[in-house]
């Protein structure tokens, strides 16, 4: 291969023409995740977000940073009262229902965003796992044109009579995956670092942790097949974890999203770790082309 075809490869992977309705999927997703996960916390803002809460509005000013910036408690104004921090999440809630319908999109989903990031910025202590990930991936989702296919906006483009954009590019969507694999391969390096993963102990001592337990396991955990299962389990999570860049490799891609679906359904089968399992099998989404949907990925070499 000449260094003018490698380099032209190289262009389509990053700036190649993609199906506008996978990131419509990633939209749709993100939205019904966030609503999930916050509406159910909009009982729960006096003691989250408010001034009386467990984070005073003084408290979070005195250890403000420009990284910490909220809509809630910042240098320019304060809003402590338990109506002000209902009004700013509930309509934060309100662009989360209008960006998953795509609903004016390049407004809605920044707002929705912001408005998620703020709560977790005013207060970290009930931030998780779940919520990390719709914020992290959610801002790569910033620069994709979500709206572009299954949304109102959409509809509103052809009821006005306008011109089809055409197909968008993939750059947002190859930072997106990017992510993803630096998500799994720096947490596999991170445990293989650890003892109980060489050990193969790690898995075993997550599940006799009874805070997570969905149901009593103790006859389980007795169980000479469950120890067993409990090594092969630790040293796959590490190989499939340091191995995910595979996903690259249209070949490989079934084989590895089949892998994470059992890692993560078997982790919510046994332990309740609030949302992360569904968050990161959202974001395989991400990864999932149907043939229909690869006119536009034709040229997309690694990915053969």
């Amino acid at each position: 291969m000449s260094l003018k075809s490698a380099w032209s490869a190289w262009e389509r992977w990053w700036f190649g023409p993609t199906d506008p309705r996978r990131m419509a999927l990633l939209r749709i997703g993100w939205a019904l995740l966030a609503l999930w996960c916050y509406v159910p916390m909009f009982s729960e803002l006096d003691w989250m977000l408010t001034d009386a809460g467990t984070y005073s509005v003084q408290a979070r000013l005195d250890n403000w940073s420009p990284a910490r910036w909220n809509l809630y408690a910042n240098p320019l104004w304060q809003v402590g009262s338990l109506e002000g921090v209902q009004l700013i999440f509930g309509t934060g809630l309100l662009m989360v229902a209008l960006a998953g319908a795509g609903v004016f999109t390049r407004v809605t989903f920044p707002l929705a965003w912001l408005i998620i990031l703020s709560a977790a910025n005013r207060n970290p202590v009930w931030s998780d796992g779940s919520d990390a990930i719709l914020r992290v991936f959610g801002f790569y989702m910033l620069f994709m044109p979500l709206g572009r296919s299954w949304s109102f906006d959409a509809w509103l483009r052809v009821r006005r009579g306008k011109a089809d954009p055409g197909l968008p590019s993939k750059w947002a969507l190859r930072l997106f995956q990017l992510q993803a694999a630096v998500l799994y391969v720096k947490t596999g390096l991170i445990k293989v670092m650890q003892e109980r993963w060489q050990s193969g102990e790690a898995v075993w001592h997550a599940l006799s942790a009874q805070v997570y337990w969905r149901f009593q396991m103790e006859d389980v955990l007795a169980t000479r097949a469950m120890e067993w299962f409990s090594i092969a389990a630790t040293y796959g999570t590490l190989v499939f974890e340091l191995g995910w860049p595979l996903i690259f490799f249209r070949r490989l891609r079934w084989p590895m999203i089949i892998g994470g679906l059992g890692l993560h359904l078997g982790i919510w089968v046994f332990l309740n770790l609030g949302g992360f399992s569904e968050a990161i099998l959202w974001c395989y989404l991400a990864f999932v082309v149907p043939a229909a949907w690869r006119v536009g990925d034709t040229g997309d070499a690694p990915e053969r």
